[in-house]
């Protein structure tokens, strides 16, 4: 999952080489009051990288729209994503489920559809499947062993 709880895969995956997590509570502890200090581990983040622009990558069932709004308080522009609800000009690239979006597909193909939109397709050679670094390295294999 997203979230602190998701950083160990994060850090496994081939692109990023810093992962830095931020526990929202409307996904993680529902039970955390969005509060002060919250927004503020939040801005630390976005000041910390000073993110050109954001693509939010949410789940069928989620709106990208409240975190885009924050990221757009604290300067970062332009923001995409996926959403059913009528965004203003708070997204650059909005997908719509649906209509620009197909909702009949699995998660990750769901994040590589709204990273394509904003202008992030996969790279020449990569046709999409999951790869990652081994927490460790392998060991050899040899043929014939048994």
């Amino acid at each position: 999952g997203g979230g602190p709880q998701g950083a160990p895969a994060a850090g496994r995956l081939p692109g990023p080489v810093v992962v830095r997590t931020w526990s929202c509570p409307v996904i993680g502890d529902a039970s955390r009051a969005v509060d002060e200090l919250l927004l503020t581990q939040l801005r630390e983040i976005v000041e910390e990288f000073a993110p050109d622009e954001a693509v939010i990558r949410t789940s069928f069932h989620q709106s990208p729209l409240p975190l885009a709004l924050l990221l757009r308080l604290y300067g970062v522009r332009p923001l995409s994503g996926a959403s059913i609800d009528f965004a203003g000009a708070l997204l650059y690239v909005r997908l719509v489920p649906g209509e620009t979006l197909d909702e009949d597909q699995p998660e990750p193909e769901r994040a590589l559809a709204i990273a394509a939109a904003a202008a992030f397709p996969l790279p020449p050679g990569d046709d999409g499947p999951l790869s990652f670094r081994p927490a460790a390295p392998l060991p050899p294999v040899f043929a014939g062993a048994g």
